[in-house]
Parts: C-alpha cells; structure tokens; sequence
C-alpha cells in the first residue's frame, strides 16, 4: 500500500489499484513507472542483475459513477509479470516475493546511474568510462566534489579515489584516457569500483526519498 496506490503480488502477477484520477491508461502507466522501476533496481543491486523484472500486460480503466461520496475517481488496474532469472538462487513462495523498497525513490538522476551501471555490468561500456560518469552525475547536481559529498552523505575521500582510479588506471579496453604507461585495474580494484557504484546508486535514490542515511566510508567498502 502506497498513497498513490495499493498493490497486490500473487503468483507472479503484480496487480495495481491506483487511487488517483486519471484520463487514460498511459497516464496510469506513467504514474507508476518510478515505483516499479526501483523496485527492479533495489533487487538488481540485492539479488544481482535482471532478478526482478516487470512486463506490461494490461489495464482497465474503470469510471465509477457514481463515485463514492467525496470522490470523482478512476480505478486502474494494470497487471504486469515477474520473473526471477541470473545467477541468484532464490526460493519464491506465495507471500516471499522480494518486497518494494521503502527508503528508496525515483529521480532522473537514478535511472541515468543505472542505465549506464547496467551497461558496464551487460558488457556494453567500460568501467573507467561508466564509474567516471557516475560521479561526475553526483558533482554536477551537487555543484563539486565537496558539495557532492555533502549532499550525498559520502566522505569525500570516497569519491576521490573514485576519481583516482578513473583517472589512473586501465588498460586499452578499460582505460578512460590513453597514458604512455597503462596501469591495468587489479581484480581488487575492479571489485571496490564495483561496489562503490553500487553504493552511489542506492544513495542516490535514498536522498531522493528523503530517507536518513548514516555517512558512507572507506570502511564501507573493500579493503584495498
């Protein structure tokens, strides 16, 4: 139950009944659209890539007339399937489906971190080049560096080695700027970089939603 809408997940069908007036299915579907796209991202980041993913099947749009008192309603019920795929085994039973995320929001700036994680991780971009962008998607809303570490919550010695690594690091496939003398990623180093993504992806969409976050370290990630 959110205040938009409530929700229903039984046996792979994912049911929405939205309590909010709207002309036509596509307006529905677009009201939506943040709240499941993060429920997708929130289990990719848990479960692994593709763990959850919603398929549009159909809508009805119901005009109650009369409406209830107090209300001028349509009812939209849209129905999308659910799939588990990927290296993750989970164990799905009735009432066990991974649950929405309630600490998390959609922003443009969430789904521009994910396209291009997801990307890297679909071996469609190179690290150096995704993690880079990624961080400079967190100064530019923020204004720099400093003031991305702020905003965010994140010690700045955190995005600075993001930024290191970026810079320094690579070989032919994956570096982001050529260098007389390459210095290939380590497997640790690809690890932590990995992580530290991650980490910003999910940062972004709990600022988004406003929810409190305890400040992220170099604790919080890989030891180097």
């Amino acid at each position: 139950m959110t205040g938009d809408f409530r929700y229903a997940l039984d046996n792979g069908a994912l049911t929405l009944h939205l309590k909010t007036h709207y002309a036509t299915v596509e307006e529905a579907r677009a009201s939506v659209a943040g709240f499941l796209f993060v429920w997708e991202l929130d289990s990719a980041l848990r479960f692994g890539r593709g763990a959850v993913r919603f398929v549009y099947e159909d809508a009805q749009l119901i005009d109650r007339i009369p409406p209830p008192p107090g209300t001028s309603e349509f009812y939209v019920t849209g129905t999308s399937s659910i799939s588990f795929v990927g290296d993750v085994s989970i164990r799905v039973t009735k009432g066990a489906y991974p649950e929405p995320p309630s600490n998390m929001k959609f922003t443009p700036d969430l789904e521009t971190l994910w396209i291009r994680y997801d990307g890297y991780r679909a071996k469609r971009e190179p690290l150096s080049a995704m993690a880079y962008f990624c961080l400079t998607v967190l100064e530019t809303s923020a204004g720099n560096r400093a003031e991305a570490a702020k905003q965010y919550n994140i010690d700045v010695n955190v995005l600075r080695k993001i930024g290191e690594f970026t810079a320094n690091r690579g070989d032919g496939a994956t570096a982001r700027k050529m260098r007389p003398n390459l210095v290939p990623y380590t497997p640790l180093e690809i690890g932590w970089i990995d992580e530290a993504i991650r980490m910003i992806i999910r940062r972004v969409a709990q600022i988004g939603a406003g929810a409190p976050c305890a400040k992220v370290t170099m604790n919080d990630l890989p030891v180097l």
